[in-house]
This record gives structure tokens, sequence and C-alpha cells, in this order.
């Protein structure tokens, strides 16, 4: 009973989660990969380079030159990390966090499996 309102509260959080971020313009999924003379100062692909700093650059995952050709993939959190997933009326927390999905376009993702350990939840007064 306890997984079964773990699995139902944690869908509900993530499909609010997606729900108000669904006006907004999603990124485009793509790499950020080393390249000299690249844009980039950093392998995030976050601090614009400047002269001498070229070392990478960003390319699109369903486009261009470098497409993702591996498109599943497994996401797990570093042991002792605290994940948090919320909403007003919901917090819910655990200590490790696994899921797998699969890229799907340029602009979607599919998840499929989620392992959440040492959960919690918390309701928020209405």
């Amino acid at each position: 009973m306890r997984s079964l309102l773990a699995c139902l509260v944690a869908s509900m959080i993530v499909g609010a989660a997606l729900a108000s971020s669904a006006s907004a313009e999603r990124p485009e999924y793509g790499r950020c990969l080393q390249r000299a003379g690249g844009k980039w100062k950093d392998g995030g692909c976050k601090t614009p380079a400047k002269a001498g700093e070229e070392k990478f650059e960003w390319y699109a995952g369903f486009s261009g030159e470098r497409p993702i050709v591996k498109r599943r993939f497994i996401v797990t959190s570093s042991p002792g990390t605290l994940a948090q997933l919320g909403t007003a009326v919901v917090k819910f927390t655990c200590n490790s966090l696994q899921y797998s999905g699969e890229y799907t376009g340029p602009k979607t993702v599919s998840t499929s499996a989620w392992k959440l350990r040492g959960w919690r939840i918390k309701w928020a007064p209405l």
C-alpha cells in the first residue's frame, strides 16, 4: 500500500511539474562536447568563451552534425543527495532516486522506471 501511494504521489508531482512548464518553451535536448574553437568555456555550455577560452560547442540532439545516437538513459542521484519534488499542496522527498527513460524528440522525453528509497510525503493545508 505504501509503495502504491508513493507511486501515485510521485506521478502527480511529476505530472504537475510538467503541466506547469508546458506553457513555457521547452529547451531542445542536445550535448555540450569538447571542440577547439567552440563558443563555450565550460563543459556545460553555460559560460560564453572569451578569446583563447573556446573549448566546447553545443550540438542539437536530433539534427545537425552530432545527433544523439543512444537515446535511452538512466539517471541516478549521488549517495546522500536529497531529491525534492513538490507543488503548493504536497512535497515529496527521498534519499535515493533513480529513473530511466528515452529521448523521444528534440524537446520530449519519456520516463519509464522510477526507484525511490527513503521517501517522505508532506501535505500542505489547503
